[in-house]
């Protein structure tokens, strides 16, 4: 009994062209299952490290002009988060509006999770502060 019914002996090329095409699929599906294996085969366990190495030192390094230029880098990218955030924000408060206007909950599940999203993106930069401390 053949693999799939529609392969019979009987029909056109046509038909020797999909299986054709149907093996050269089924051989690059299973060179992708062996990749696959290969690869969840090659995963490195991860150690935990003592309490020590998961503080982060602060951004001093004792010459002052680095030392302003680091803050002033911690600053700038902070900001651009809580901008992002923010952004992302307004955007969620959008879909909601909209998917009240259009009747659409799906949309409305999505801003939703849009806004939580960027309010934990926006308050990202306090939560690593206290985690710090």
């Amino acid at each position: 009994m053949p693999l799939l019914p529609f392969f019979n002996e009987r029909n056109d090329s046509m038909n020797q062209k999909t299986r054709k095409i149907f093996l050269k699929m089924r051989k690059l599906l299973a060179v992708i299952a062996a990749v696959m294996v290969l690869m969840s085969c090659a995963v490195i366990p991860a150690q935990a490290a003592g309490v020590g190495a998961l503080t982060i030192r602060p951004l001093t390094t004792g010459v002052t002009e680095v030392d302003t230029m680091l803050t002033n880098l911690n600053e700038l990218i902070t900001g651009l988060v809580k901008v992002i955030g923010g952004i992302l924000c307004i955007y969620g408060i959008l879909q909601v509006g909209m998917s009240f206007s259009g009747h659409d909950p799906s949309q409305r599940i999505q801003g939703l999770m849009c806004i939580a999203g960027a309010i934990i993106i926006f308050f990202s930069p306090e939560i690593l502060t206290a985690i710090q401390k």
